[in-house]
């Protein structure tokens, strides 16, 4: 006896994902599948986090100046120095607020593992990648400062966050925020996040780096036109990094070593001199 039921009708076919576009040993490998389609999603967040990040300065310098003025007395001029003693430590403060929230918004989203784990895969070759990298964009970058001074009229740019005549407590004071907390937090930001979500949503690798390293760059265009110049680089630096390396070590250590440099160059120069 023949069955007439009618046939049941064919479910639709679920949309075929598009590919994951990272190496099998990059750090995006560690994303959930059912969350991948939501990294770099909505556009807002690639402007929500670099706005967060600017706005640590401001903040750290609103908390410095209330705390300087009930801490000391006379004129300002007599005291101008402590301020910096002040504002690094509350900088490094506002980084790790920001990097606290962070790490919630990371793991709401399903990308904690893959952006928050600076352990290199490979630390030597890691490490030896990010010197590399590091003196040749000291020397690219000295070269092309050079050339733009000399083309563009650009202003001195504002005073040093660490001035040679604060004396060397006011460089060790420094390091946490400049060298170590900041750059950690900056490279997670950007590197571990903002680079390979803009790669996820479709660009090329080189034109995330571009995108990403522009942001990055404009984070510090209130230093300056050569400053804008020079941390672009560094972004386009670090960016290479993450992509040779599929991990955030090398990007780190290239960004601290870069800073230390940038703070400790004037330093010994200074001592050398007097």
């Amino acid at each position: 006896m023949m069955d007439h039921t009618p046939d049941a009708p064919a479910a639709e076919p679920l949309p075929f994902p598009p590919p994951w576009p990272f190496a099998p040993g990059d750090l995006m490998q560690r994303v959930a599948f059912g969350r991948r389609h939501r990294v770099g999603r909505p556009m807002a967040w690639f402007v929500l986090w670099p706005v967060l990040i600017l706005a640590t300065g401001p903040v750290a310098g609103l908390v410095t100046g209330f705390v300087y003025g009930l801490s000391v007395s006379g004129p300002f001029e007599a005291h101008s120095y402590r301020l910096f003693h002040i504002l690094h430590p509350v900088i490094a403060l506002a980084y790790g607020v920001l990097l606290v929230v962070f790490v919630k918004w990371a793991a709401v989203r399903g990308v904690a593992a893959a952006t928050l784990d600076p352990r290199p895969a490979r630390p030597a070759a890691e490490s030896l990648l990010a010197l590399t990298f590091l003196a040749a964009t000291i020397v690219l970058g000295g070269l092309l400062l050079t050339a733009l001074s000399e083309l563009l009229p650009v202003t001195a740019p504002p005073q040093s966050p660490v001035p040679v005549e604060a004396g060397i407590s006011l460089f060790w004071i420094a390091l946490p925020a400049l060298v170590i907390i900041g750059p950690a937090v900056e490279e997670i930001i950007f590197r571990g996040w903002m680079l390979p979500a803009l790669r996820a949503r479709g660009l090329s690798w080189g034109a995330a780096i571009a995108v990403s390293s522009l942001a990055f760059g404009a984070l510090h265009g209130f230093a300056g036109p050569l400053a804008l110049v020079y941390t672009t680089l560094v972004g386009i630096s670090a960016g290479v990094l993450r992509v040779r390396t599929g991990r955030l070590w090398a990007p780190i250590l290239f960004h601290a070593l870069n800073n230390l440099v940038v703070i400790g160059l004037p330093q010994i120069t200074a001592r050398m001199a007097g």
